[in-house]
């Protein structure tokens, strides 16, 4: 599966099928570095080595003036060691802590409290006696405490924002820790300085609260199931190799006794420059950027890593099996084992594209498209040292985990048996090529091919040649490799009670101070810097930008700012401006045209006539739209018109296909009640809209089974023909690509046989309309599932949509909730009190004349927390913490954000969205002018008005058994809810 991503993003400008002639060469830039790169190279990448051994990647892709940013580090969960897994996952979270620079507000006083709490941590780790234990900690929280006082804590994140860095993250793979931000290029240089200083210099601090977060992490990682059948898969292909043995997170018995030192000495070991790399890709001079990352890291004393020395794993010799239990729907996960190379890496990558691939796979044809199963795939997960090939699935209703097994073996065994046409390898291939063109318009899919090159030591220019590899690939190479997958692991998710569930146990943990109205002195003089020049706003011309020409019986939106990065490509969509929300058979008629052939064409050979031409095509549904898109290169256009064309002329009604396609929807209902997320998701609705026809997703989901098997497969064939009839129903075409409009209108035109046409002689259904209730008596929504965390909504209806209002909108979310590690809600929620790994808290404009706006905030936590987390968050809701420097990063982080966009492309979603707000111009121009003027009174102000005076209900999914009532009515009248009553069914 990695290979897959990453060497989908690294052909992007690749202009023609045919294959590149790429060159590996050197040469020396105007200043004396000397650079590696590849001749033909559609990401115009440059690879240095500094002195001191830090790999440089450079790409300049000037679609948007902005960069982004990874600095990788090969070294992850792997290279834990094995009495302290976790250890490299918990000092990425430690890297957001700053240095004794970073967020220092007297570091003199601070490390000598650090240094104690180290100390203390190795006690506790190196005692078996618990009271002991708990009177260490209770002297390493009161600690803690006072430390906090001395730094404020989320100052690294603050300067980031304040740069107008947008995606500040990092993760932890099992062999590499990459930590990620996006920052508009003028901004560069003052990220590479603030960066330096991060990894130059980390401090311990904070520990003992971000543990916390750890923990919640770990305990959010019980009830993802997914991951959980993930990990017991891993266990058993790998028991000797730490990809086995080493859990995502940690185990919980190292988390419970963590130890500071040997996390300074994995950040020695591993975080040095002959084992590190930066990755840049964007607007950006490569001469003044290789400059500047020599000044800010070049100073770094050389040193290598350890040599990786992990356990190998002998030979498989039979298959092996495992069961984990859950609440959620049943589910089957098939991996073998496969050895590391190159080679293995191409053929599993074939493999699991002919097995599936979305269209044409054998998978797609056989199991999905005739609905033999209810979900499956295949998929290759690429690693270091071992990688996995997989195969997955979901069953149908009815249907044994032992039957799908068998099935998807049998699938497998296909391929062994060549039982496969030579044209859907040529398909595969030439798919690739038309994803990887596709990939380029974001640039930072650059930096994911140079981060595969570097974790595995592989040359750049192999990743360059991955198509033409994969296409030197016989039919018989797949046979064999196939023929190689002998022995595998097969874990079978079960529903029922969890077995072996393990909780970390919240420690008591007196809030610290984050001190969010404090900087320091690095801070000061960061902030100091000279402002850089900010780029002009971007935004669209509703005159100049695109065109609408009225044909009659349907208008062309025709973009005129295609792709800067690719001039092959198209991308087109015929529209029907209804959808469920006028008649709930026709998302219903969308999904069941899939499964439909027509009387030249079965429903699978159909598809495999536009996976032939490297198309998409499909047919989708929305609460007010129905579309048939059609997009790849642009010389294929007609030739998919035309197979659209054939389709809704000569579609047949299947009864047998629609009888399967009925009990798909009703096993997908029963699955939706087992899933936690879908869950909540159901409760917010009921808390915004209430029961009955109001409620949009009761509404969705109103069709009975009975009404579902009395409607005949005729009737919904004949609703798509007639929504897709020009002469009785009017279409908006959206178009993007190079054609020109009279060269798209003819082409249409042909391929629908059309003549224009000044009137329509078709009838068609009112758009229902749902409205949120009025919060005025607060009510606490309950309803169970077997989990060991709660999902905590906080929720109001706010005030009528108003445009003027957005400005103070966007800056309030950036500031208050929405804004990432910086926010109000997470420092205080999170950083202060360790009440959650995930809280959060937005004002949502319904950007629609007539809708209402929302207010909401999350927190995903324990029971144990619950009523502190629900009253701290109220708190915040009643009366905003004031900080005037995080506001001024706040609105510095949106109007940079704002200027450093560019709009091109498909342009369609922006004038319909500005036909919902009732304007005729892109309202971007007038928000960021009003933006500009806004300051914290302004936020303050909207906060006390739209905010702090409302009512809120609260909505909780999970184990709501050990919740007091009593407690929970401080909140609003207690309702418990059942499945049923939020889904409808």
């Amino acid at each position: 599966m990695r290979k897959w991503i990453a060497m989908l993003l690294i052909l992007g400008a690749v202009l023609t099928l045919t294959a590149k002639d790429y060159e590996l060469k050197q040469a020396v830039d105007k200043n004396g570095y000397t650079y590696s790169y590849v001749t033909e190279d559609p990401y115009n990448a440059r690879e240095y080595t500094l002195k001191n051994g830090l790999k440089v990647y450079l790409s300049r892709i000037p679609v948007k003036p902005r960069v982004s940013f990874k600095a990788a580090v090969r070294g992850g969960m792997a290279d834990s060691p094995a009495d302290v897994t976790g250890l490299a996952h918990y000092f990425e979270h430690m890297m957001f802590k700053g240095t004794g620079k970073i967020g220092a507000l007297d570091y003199a006083k601070e490390k000598p409290l650090l240094d104690r709490i180290e100390a203390l941590f190795e006690e506790r780790r190196k005692t078996d006696d618990p009271e002991k234990k708990a009177k260490l900690y209770a002297e390493i929280d009161k600690l803690s405490a006072e430390a906090s006082k001395y730094a404020s804590a989320g100052e690294y994140s603050k300067l980031v924002s304040s740069i107008g860095g947008m995606g500040l993250n990092a993760f932890t793979a099992s062999d590499m820790t990459v930590y990620v931000v996006d920052v508009p290029s003028q901004e560069l240089e003052k990220l590479l300085k603030l960066e330096s200083e991060r990894f130059r210099d980390p401090v311990m601090r904070l520990f003992h609260t971000e543990l916390e977060a750890v923990y919640e992490e770990f305990n959010k990682g019980q009830d993802n199931e997914g991951g959980l059948v993930f990990e017991a898969l891993s266990r058993k292909l790998f028991p000797a190799h730490p990809y086995g043995w080493t859990p995502f997170i940690g185990k919980a018995e190292h988390l419970k006794n963590p130890s500071i030192a040997e996390i300074r000495k994995f950040y020695r070991d591993y975080y040095v420059p002959g084992n590190m790399a930066i990755l840049l890709s964007g607007d950006l001079d490569f001469d003044k950027t290789i400059r500047l990352v020599d000044q800010y890291f070049g100073g770094w004393k050389g040193k290598s890593a350890p040599v990786r020395d992990l356990p190998k794993e002998k030979p498989m010799t039979a298959n092996v099996s495992e069961n984990v239990k859950g609440p959620g729907p049943e589910q089957i996960l098939i991996g073998f084992r496969v050895e590391p190379g190159r080679r293995n890496d191409l053929l599993a990558t074939l493999t699991a594209s002919l097995l599936s691939n979305g269209t044409s796979g054998l998978i797609d044809s056989d199991l999905l498209r005739s609905q033999k199963v209810l979900n499956a795939g295949a998929g290759f997960y690429d690693r270091r040292d071992y990688s996995i090939f997989y195969l997955y699935g979901v069953p149908r209703a009815g249907q044994t985990l032992d039957q799908l097994s068998g099935l998807l073996i049998g699938e497998l065994d296909r391929i062994r048996k060549g039982e496969f046409e030579e044209w859907l390898l040529k398909a595969v291939i030439d798919n690739y090529r038309k994803s990887l063109v596709q990939s380029r318009e974001n640039p930072e899919n650059a930096s994911w091919t140079y981060l595969d090159s570097f974790i595995k030591g592989t040359p750049y220019i192999d990743s360059l040649k991955y198509i033409e590899s994969l296409a030197d690939i016989s039919k018989k190479d797949i046979m064999k490799f196939a023929g190689s997958l002998k022995y595998y692991a097969r874990i079978n998710k079960l529903a029922g009670k969890p077995e072996n569930r393990v909780k970390v146990e919240k420690p008591a943990i007196t809030p610290v101070a984050v001190n969010a109205d404090k900087i320091s002195d690095y801070g000061k003089r960061f902030a100091a810097l000279p402002p850089s020049p900010l780029p002009e706003l971007d935004t669209v011309d509703f005159r100049k930008d695109f065109t609408i020409r009225n044909e009659g019986s349907w208008k062309l939106f025709y973009s005129n700012k295609p792709s800067p990065v690719n001039d092959t490509l198209f991308s087109m969509n015929i529209i029907a401006e209804y959808g469920r929300d006028h008649s709930l058979l026709l998302p219903l008629a969308a999904g069941y045209m899939g499964f439909l052939g027509t009387d030249q064409y079965s429903a699978s050979e159909f598809r495999n006539e536009f996976y032939k031409l490297a198309l998409d095509f499909s047919i989708s549904g929305s609460d007010d739209k129905t579309t048939i898109h059609l997009s790849g290169f642009a010389d294929k256009m007609e030739a998919g018109l035309k197979l659209i064309r054939h389709f809704l002329k000569d579609v047949k009604p299947d009864e047998k296909a629609y009888q399967l396609y009925v009990a798909r929807i009703l096993k997908s209902r029963a699955d939706a009640k087992k899933n936690h997320q879908a869950l909540f998701r159901a409760a917010n609705m009921y808390a915004a809209y209430g029961p009955g026809m109001n409620n949009p997703l009761l509404y969705a989901n109103s069709m009975t089974e009975k009404q579902l098997l009395e409607i005949k497969p005729a009737q919904l064939v004949d609703l798509m023909k007639y929504y897709f009839n020009f002469n009785t129903t009017p279409h908006i075409v959206t178009y993007v690509g190079p054609a020109s409009q009279n060269q798209v209108v003819k082409a249409f035109s042909d391929a629908f046989e059309l003549e224009r046409k000044a009137s329509l002689s078709g009838a068609h259904p009112r758009k229902r309309e749902f409205r949120q209730l009025p919060t005025e008596r607060p009510k606490v929504y309950l309803i169970p599932y077997d989990s060991t965390q709660l999902l905590i909504g906080i929720r109001t209806r706010a005030a009528e949509f108003d445009l003027a209002k957005v400005p103070e909108t966007m800056l309030f979310n950036q500031y208050f909730g929405g804004g990432g590690l910086d926010d109000v809600v997470f420092q205080e929620i999170r950083e202060s009190r360790s009440l959650a790994y995930s809280a959060y808290a937005y004002y949502g404009s319904a950007m629609e004349k007539g809708k209402y706006d929302i207010f909401m905030g999350f927190v995903a936590t324990q029971p144990d927390k619950c009523f502190t987390a629900i009253d701290e968050m109220l708190k915040l809701f009643r009366g905003m913490p004031q900080y005037q420097a995080k506001f001024d990063n706040a609105k510095a982080n949106v109007i940079k954000s704002m200027t450093s966009e560019r709009n091109f492309g498909d342009l369609s979603g922006i004038w319909f969205r500005a036909r919902k707000m009732g304007i005729d111009y892109d309202w971007r121009k007038n928000v960021f002018d009003k933006l500009k003027t806004l300051e914290m009174k302004d936020i303050a102000d909207f906060a006390a008005r739209e905010v702090a005076p409302r009512t809120y209900e609260v909505f909780i999914a999970g184990d709501i058994k050990s919740l007091d009532r009593e407690k929970l009515k401080r909140y609003g009248e207690v309702v418990e809810l059942a499945p049923e009553q939020v889904f409808g069914y």
